[in-house]
């Protein structure tokens, strides 16, 4: 009977951590604008795929002529340690989650067991471009 309760406290304690982590994260990206949201989500769906700003751009559903990804919406994201940024060339970086931050480890894990439509979708939409 000990052992019993043991099992079920444990998995109480997992439960109630996984919980707290997922309220966490829900807090992260409601406090977002929607802009940025949009770009985390895409970013954790297409993990560990880098992309650059570009492509980012027509994911979002912008033209490549759009100025819908400014440096200054990534920039704030870089500080808040949400994505990485890493220079390729002069003007050009590739963009990716940091899944080193535990909330965004968490937002890509749920997207890869649970998104693999929508992970599909922008990977379609990305091999199109080419």
């Amino acid at each position: 009977m000990n052992s019993l309760f043991n099992t079920r406290y444990n998995n109480f304690l997992v439960n109630t951590f996984n919980n707290y982590n997922y309220y966490k994260l829900l807090l992260i990206i409601s406090s977002l604008t929607p802009l940025k949201t949009k770009i985390l989500l895409i970013l954790s769906h297409i993990s560990p795929k880098q992309l650059t700003a570009t492509e980012l751009t027509a994911l979002l559903g912008y033209s490549k002529s759009s100025r819908i990804i400014y440096r200054g919406v990534l920039d704030e994201l870089e500080k808040d340690q949400l994505i990485k940024l890493v220079k390729i060339s002069k003007k050009k970086y590739s963009i990716q989650i940091n899944i080193n931050h535990p909330m965004m480890n968490i937002l890509n894990e749920l997207s890869y067991e649970f998104g693999e439509d929508y992970s599909q979708r922008l990977l379609d939409i990305l091999e199109d471009r080419e």
